[in-house]
């Protein structure tokens, strides 16, 4: 999809379409998704055109073949170069003091760029779209780019905290950011500092503080991991398993007579 003509495509379906209507958070993702559709059948019924006359099917066999082949030996010289993207997260911040809400989207799909440079025009087009439809500056960021930011405020944690714990009554265990509730969740009984009344080597009437420095923590959180993978490998065996004799259920509600 080639510079500003998915912007171009997205513009005419706004002033074609929705112009003059009421704006909705759903517009600007709207015209993005016409706009790249667009440009997709374009490419298909400019591929689909007519053979000239005294030309085998043989021969354009033989000719996309090596067509093909020249592709294919391109992308396997340049596969270690492609730029990978699985997505977009457009961001309006807004400005809450005046009453205007901060609003997001995502754009969910594989997208694959020969260099940086193709990657960085493709998020100034979708800014440039956003920004037109929303009146607002927006920022975009690749789904990669944001969890890299995520990966590295938790590294800073980890580092400003190098001893973590948690404190068991009974079973359970004293849920971080909480005054005084207490539960089975392992993970969020994580703290990172301890509550100010309670001292990590004396006695805390019935609470047991357990540090990240001691082998019962690890053994607790390994434990605890191993429970919810299988609670999360049964319950999407429970979730395909409805899915499939609901499907079987709705072919029989349809040829019932």
């Amino acid at each position: 999809m080639e510079n500003k003509v998915i912007t171009g495509a997205a513009l005419l379906y706004y002033s074609e379409n929705i112009e003059g209507e009421p704006l909705t958070q759903d517009v600007p993702l709207t015209c993005f998704n016409a706009g790249a559709q667009f440009v997709i059948d374009s490419q298909k019924k400019r591929n689909n055109c007519n053979i000239p006359d005294g030309i085998s099917y043989k021969a354009i066999e033989r000719r996309n073949k090596r067509i093909m082949g020249n592709m294919y030996k391109k992308i396997a010289d340049n596969v270690d170069k492609i730029i990978t993207v699985s997505g977009f997260y457009v961001t309006a911040p807004g400005d809450e003091s005046v009453g205007i809400k901060s609003a997001s989207w995502e754009i969910c799909n594989d997208f694959h760029f020969d260099t940086p440079e193709d990657l960085e025009e493709y998020r100034k087009e979708i800014k440039q779209l956003f920004e037109f439809h929303c009146g607002e500056i927006v920022s975009v960021i690749t789904f990669e780019e944001y969890r890299a930011e995520l990966d590295a405020e938790d590294e800073e944690l980890y580092k400003a905290h190098p001893v973590r714990y948690l404190i068991k009554y009974n079973g359970s265990y004293k849920q971080a950011n909480s005054t005084a509730s207490y539960g089975s969740s392992v993970g969020d009984g994580i703290h990172f500092e301890l509550p100010h009344w309670i001292h990590p080597d004396t006695d805390n009437y019935d609470d047991k503080v357990i540090k990240s420095t001691s082998d019962e923590y690890w053994q607790i959180l390994k434990q605890e991991a191993g429970r919810l993978e299988r609670e999360i490998s049964n319950d999407e065996y429970s979730l395909a398993n409805a899915r499939r004799n609901l499907n079987l259920i709705r072919n029989d509600l349809n040829h019932a007579k």
